[in-house]
């Protein structure tokens, strides 16, 4: 490098003065050069191994990439012997490129020189390479240590691979095996921090088993192999425990028994498996049942009686499910019964007639009929004007009781079996002489009509004590939506008074019983 100063003079002429510049200071300097070198294979190199080196060169003054024509490399390999290069092939962006093959185990220096000369500054980059085996630790974890793993879980293993010095080693290669099998289960590779996933789905055929898992680097140059151990990972394979549902906790004649089958741990249908089911008792009989694929189940209908035993045990055909029995005691009923709770009544006006039939009115029916709570009246006191005349007086026949409107509890697709109309009453006698007003006629609407007991008895008088006046049919076919349809009546007829005595009649209660058979599902 070399300094100067430098000045411009002008000596004039007859027409200029003559005159001079400054001093100005010109440094004139060298070419200097930073040097890189770079290995295709990284620094850590499997022995035998061709690896591309690549040089480049930069000018320190304008920052360009420049090729400089007396490079030297020198190799000193792993046994002390120099090997050196200046022979290279042009590579991109003026660099210099150089097939090396590292043929010893152990450690390579290379070193890269710019000579000194009149004009170039000398600088030198060095690169070590390493061919040695190179120790590394491999682990495996999974997603689920605290929990019990089931059939179809998927499960995500967590390998991590790391050198002696615990750096994490990316873009290596770890394959993952199970049970002792040679085939590998699934592959992945390593990222930054060395780890490598995979996800796992538990198969049914792996259910009631400890299943062992092994994760293995196979080795990549000098990073030698490694594997976990087999018993590092053991996970038992769950079954899932299932619930066998029962939607009949009673049953009628015609019904059948159904209900659905599902896992207990996610409340999820079975979708495999079979019901074998017993029943004894009222009959027996026995059934083998798929449940579909909501896990629905449903028996054949039973045509039961009497009270029955139910036993049902559950097996999975797919090894999924665990097996499961269950044992019920079921009753059996024949009929439902109903009494009314709501009654709306028609009786006629005192004189009104029909056919010459005049009627005494009833008063206070329908406190009877809603609240319970006082007696209905056939006349209100013994007057000729108010009470049921004699046989041959001129309202001598209590009126007729229409009843509507009281099936609300009935379902409309049950099946009505039986009908009871029970009238709780007595006669009041007006004279010393026995009035003796019969039972009345009842009947219903589309059905036969019936001539009342009175306790349980046929063919005499309303009592002078509270009795029961009753008719009652058995073994109908009426659906219950006949029964609830507002034209659907009860009609209560009462004779005309066959004595020459005057009397009142008072109902305490009027009540209304149905039977019926309910359709299943009701």
């Amino acid at each position: 490098m070399s300094n100067f100063l430098l000045k411009a003079k002008y000596a004039g002429n007859n027409t200029y003065r003559k005159t001079s510049s400054n001093y100005s200071f010109i440094n004139f300097t060298k070419k200097q050069y930073t040097i890189e070198i770079y290995s295709s294979k990284g620094t850590i190199i499997q022995q035998n191994t061709t690896t591309t080196i690549t040089i480049t060169t930069k000018n320190i003054l304008n920052s360009n990439y420049e090729k400089v024509n007396n490079l030297i490399l020198t190799v000193k390999n792993p046994d002390g012997t120099i090997d050196t290069y200046n022979t290279f092939t042009a590579g991109e962006n003026n660099s210099q490129t150089l097939q090396l093959k590292l043929t010893q185990k152990g450690k390579y220096t290379l070193t890269v020189s710019i000579p000194s000369t009149a004009d170039t500054v000398g600088s030198t980059k060095t690169l070590n390479l390493n061919t040695d085996s190179i120790t590394t630790s491999l682990t495996l974890t999974y997603n689920k240590k605290d929990s019990d793993i089931y059939v179809n879980d998927t499960i995500t293993f967590t390998a991590t691979l790391k050198d002696a010095n615990q750096t994490p080693l990316r873009n290596k290669t770890i394959k993952l095996y199970k049970d002792y099998n040679t085939t590998p289960i699934s592959t992945a590779t390593t990222n930054s921090s060395g780890i490598a996933s995979f996800s796992v789905k538990i198969n049914p055929s792996d259910a009631g088993k400890l299943v062992s898992f092994q994760a293995v680097f196979a080795g990549d140059g000098p990073y030698i192999q490694q594997s976990t151990k087999w018993d590092d990972i053991e996970l038992y394979i769950w079954k899932y425990d299932v619930d066998i549902g029962l939607n009949q906790e009673i049953l009628y004649p015609n019904w059948y028994l159904d209900g659905t089958v599902r896992a207990f741990r996610d409340l999820q249908p079975v979708q495999s498996g079979r019901l074998d089911i017993q029943v004894t008792g009222g009959i027996t009989q026995k059934y083998t049942i798929y449940p579909d694929k909501a896990g629905y189940w449903k028996t054949p209908v039973l045509n039961a009686t009497k009270d029955i035993h139910i036993k049902i045990q559950y097996s999975d055909t797919a090894g999924i499910y665990s097996s499961e029995e269950i044992e019920r005691d079921i009753p059996v009923y024949t009929n439902v019964t109903y009494q009314n709770t709501k009654i709306t009544a028609k009786n006629y006006k005192t004189g009104e007639y029909t056919t010459g039939k005049r009627y005494r009115e009833w008063n206070k029916l329908n406190q009877v009929l809603l609240l319970n709570e006082a007696y209905a009246e056939c006349g209100t006191s013994c007057s000729d004007y108010d009470c049921i005349g004699t046989k041959s007086g001129t309202w001598n026949r209590p009126s007729p009781i229409i009843i509507t409107d009281f099936m609300q509890g009935v379902p409309d697709n049950s099946i009505i079996t039986g009908i009871t109309v029970n009238l709780d009453m007595y006669k009041y006698l007006c004279e010393v002489y026995e009035c003796n007003i019969g039972a009345p006629t009842i009947s219903y609407k589309g059905g036969s009509s019936k001539i009342a007991t009175v306790d349980g008895s046929s063919g005499i008088p309303i009592s002078e004590d509270l009795c029961t006046v009753s008719a009652k049919w058995n073994n109908l076919n009426l659906t219950g939506t006949m029964i609830n349809s507002d034209s659907f009546f009860i009609l209560i007829d009462f004779p005309s008074n066959p004595s020459p005595a005057k009397c009142r009649l008072f109902i305490d209660r009027i009540s209304v019983i149905v039977e019926y058979k309910p359709s299943q599902g009701v």
